[in-house]
């Protein structure tokens, strides 16, 4: 499901902190589905506490929120009936997919680590954690790229207009500062996605500001780069175990750096949860399908001239883990459980880096706002994996090997 999104930068609070590279102008031919599975990865949280909005598999209906009839990204009439509480969630979810898939399809950043748990894992102390709300709220993520550089992100979204975009990422100047310093952060951000609803005049739109920093919370900034490095890919990690369903695995790795010695690991964690996560054998590799079946109508135009449309979709979402990527996992729990979490670290590392690919990407883009628009194309070096089998479906492998597939058919 190809969209073209519209790619902006603001420079009103200076250029300093944005990406390098990263276009003042762009559209970008965004694989919606690929978001799609990126947004289950990023909303899934690396340490399962037992209830979590993303067990329910909610960008799974996502998909039969997005119209299929306009060649830009743009919500199906339906949705405006929707309860506000939920565009508000599709927002923050769609801010978060988008900005991410983004950066990681088009400027090679390798993984993404929540704050708040990137926080617990390198320092511990409870009382440098900001609020989860507010203007002391924390960026929702500290990113890595290929070099080993890091960059903050805040992510934000909304369906109402580009206007309200643009105040809600300047909201999001307190919470990005919270960990701005000039080093090593090589980019410090707030990215948001503008998704019009059917009757906006309105395109689709992904803009990223460059607030003025604010030098607080700077422990982060005094750690070792490479025990930073192995906290963001193990938190990486983890969260692809939490999305693929195997909870259990996922919190004993990511939980690591809080458990003491003597407290016991279960080895067989992965073994026994496979089966219980609802996997299946199959030839060296354990597969899990889940299915979304809905009734869906879609438009185009407006008024008399107005042309709808109703079918039958099957969503489907598969899951891939192969016996290496089981062998892979179950070693870093041996290391951990003998205590070797350096170790353990460098494995994860060293897993994310063998199994980076170069890829051509293209993009549309004006270099400053005088600039020609003229098509660019260059190689990224990455860990993902992301593929299209079909013009329905699409899929995405990380840095763990864990594969997943989502795929849009007529019933």
């Amino acid at each position: 499901m190809q969209k073209e999104i519209q790619i902006r930068v603001s420079r009103k609070f200076g250029a300093a902190g944005l990406l390098p590279g990263l276009p003042f102008s762009a559209v970008w031919q965004c694989n919606v589905l690929t978001t799609l599975l990126w947004v289950g990865i990023l909303t899934a949280p690396p340490r399962y506490r037992g209830f979590d909005l993303s067990t329910f598999w909610a960008w799974l209906r996502y998909a039969s929120a997005i119209s299929e009839r306009h060649s830009g990204l743009r919500l199906k009439p339906i949705w405006t009936e929707i309860d506000a509480h939920q565009k508000t969630v599709m927002s923050d979810d769609f801010g978060m997919g988008f900005s991410c898939h983004y950066l990681a399809e088009q400027h090679g950043i390798q993984a993404f680590a929540n704050t708040g748990y990137l926080l617990d894992a390198l320092i511990g102390v409870t009382t440098l954690r900001p609020s989860k709300r507010g203007p002391a709220k924390s960026p929702d993520f500290i990113g890595i790229d290929a070099q080993g550089h890091l960059h903050i992100l805040e992510c934000k979204g909304t369906q109402s207009s580009v206007d309200y975009l643009v105040a809600a990422l300047e909201s999001g100047i307190a919470q990005k500062g919270n960990f701005t310093n000039s080093t090593p952060f090589t980019s410090s951000m707030v990215g948001g996605i503008f998704v019009p609803q059917h009757r906006s005049e309105e395109e689709a739109l992904l803009m990223y500001i460059d607030p003025e920093p604010d030098a607080r919370l700077l422990k982060v900034a005094d750690l070792p780069l490479e025990l930073i490095e192995g906290a963001i890919y193990r938190i990486s990690l983890a969260k692809e175990l939490m999305a693929a369903g195997l909870w259990s695995t996922a919190s004993e790795i990511e939980r690591r750096q809080r458990r003491s010695g003597t407290e016991e690991m279960p080895l067989k964690a992965i073994d026994d949860e496979l089966t219980f996560a609802g996997f299946s054998r199959g030839d060296h590799v354990w597969l899990r399908t889940m299915e979304y079946r809905s009734i869906e109508i879609d438009s185009v135009g407006l008024g008399d001239k107005e042309d709808v449309k109703e079918y039958a979709r099957r969503t489907t979402l598969k899951i891939d883990l192969s016996d290496e990527v089981i062998d892979f996992a179950r070693e870093v729990l041996e290391m951990d459980r003998g205590g070797k979490y350096h170790t353990s670290d460098r494995l994860i590392v060293e897993r994310a880096r063998t199994r980076r690919q170069k890829r051509l990407v293209r993009i549309r883009s004006q270099t400053t706002e005088k600039a020609p628009i003229r098509t660019l194309t260059r190689s990224v070096e990455s860990s993902w994996n992301e593929q299209a089998p079909s013009q329905t479906s699409a899929a995405l492998t990380g840095p763990s090997g864990i594969r997943f597939e989502l795929s849009r058919e007529d019933q």
